[in-house]
């Protein structure tokens, strides 16, 4: 039935006795209209909700989502912090309290996790964690170079991982959908999966069964960077899935292992195209294909990084194009994901 303001109108004026005055300006059309014009609205109201508990997160508020999440025992997923470590160097003996700050030069800081002394070889590795949790934590190698600690230089020599912002409402909208319909058994695969993804910092898992022999199953945690998560929502995740495993069974619980994949070619650019630029939007190109793959596909297909290439402005051509120092495609493992290494493009 047509739920249009004009078409309720039209039903209500149609039911008014014949030979009555209903036009507009009458005072029946006057009395009907605004009656009919909340109706329609209540209508789309209606319409709208059944949107929003169908996974529509662009109709949802967040109250609504958060609503719907707790019908199905589930609460929306924090932020969490990066993690990650520094090399902290200085003169032997020097002790570093828990809690000094170390930052990037754009003002990202992190905290030293835990006290250290620097021993006679002169340096230590400490572990950090960001001060504000989210993504805008996770930074490359060699950027943490900042040090509040007096007479102590600091460097990370690994990115640091792991931050996630709050959960989005598409994001828990999915899992509400995914919890109404697929409904978790005493130890089946979808039980896992959707304890796993509880967990903050979690966004995904993979469910092998009897990997290792009968009883055992691995899962194989992911985040929603399609990165490895950080170590203590790994942790988070493993204890919650001990907790709950049913007897008989053997969990092991793992983040993704990640795969570098990096790539060679020739490419011929427009004039005055910028190589420098060509070269970060092959990177990104790259990074969102990597990131469809994850949990989905094991094949790195380089016919698709080629088309990576030639979607970056001031590109019109390549050659030679090698996927990990060779010609075809490259097959992944079903615990990893790949990664976005050395990009190589010679003119």
């Amino acid at each position: 039935m047509a739920s249009s303001y004009e078409d309720i109108l039209t039903r209500m004026l149609g039911q008014v006795a014949s030979g009555a005055a209903k036009g507009e300006g009458t005072f029946t059309f006057d009395a009907l209209s605004p009656v009919a014009l909340e109706v329609a609205q209540a209508y789309e109201e209606m319409e709208r909700m059944k949107r929003v508990r169908a996974g529509s997160a662009e109709d949802a508020s967040d109250e609504e989502v958060n609503l719907l999440a707790a019908e199905q025992g589930l609460v929306r997923k924090p932020a969490v912090p990066a993690e990650g470590a520094v090399l902290l160097t200085g003169a032997a003996g020097v002790e570093v309290a828990a809690g000094g700050v170390v930052a990037t030069a754009s003002g990202t800081v992190f905290t030293i996790d835990a006290a250290a002394s620097i021993p006679v070889s002169g340096s230590v590795m400490a572990k950090i964690t960001a001060l504000q949790a989210g993504f805008a934590g996770n930074v490359a190698e060699s950027l943490i170079i900042q040090s509040s600690i007096p007479n102590v230089s600091v460097v990370n020599l690994e990115p640091t991982r792991g931050g996630e912002d709050i959960e989005t409402n598409e994001a828990l909208l999915a899992r509400v959908v995914e919890k109404r319909t697929e409904p978790a058994g005493s130890g089946n695969p979808t039980q896992y999966k959707q304890l796993a993804k509880t967990v903050p910092g979690i966004d995904d898992a993979r469910v092998i069964r009897a990997w290792a022999g009968g009883g055992t199953v691995k899962i194989i945690l992911i985040s929603a960077q399609k990165r490895t998560p950080g170590a203590s929502a790994v942790a988070a995740a493993n204890a919650l899935i001990q907790e709950m495993a049913t007897v008989g069974s053997v969990p092991t619980v793992v983040g993704i292992s990640e795969v570098l994949i990096s790539v060679s070619a020739k490419v011929t650019l427009e004039p005055g195209a910028s190589e420098t630029q060509v070269k970060a939007l092959v990177q990104d190109a790259m990074t969102a294909y990597f990131k469809g793959l994850a949990f989905d596909t094991l094949i790195v297909r380089a016919s698709r990084i080629g088309e990576c290439i030639l979607s970056a402005d001031g590109v019109m051509d390549y050659t030679d194009l090698l996927v990990n120092g060779f010609s075809g495609n490259y097959q992944l493992q079903q615990d990893q994901v790949p990664v976005v290494g050395a990009i190589n493009l010679t003119i």
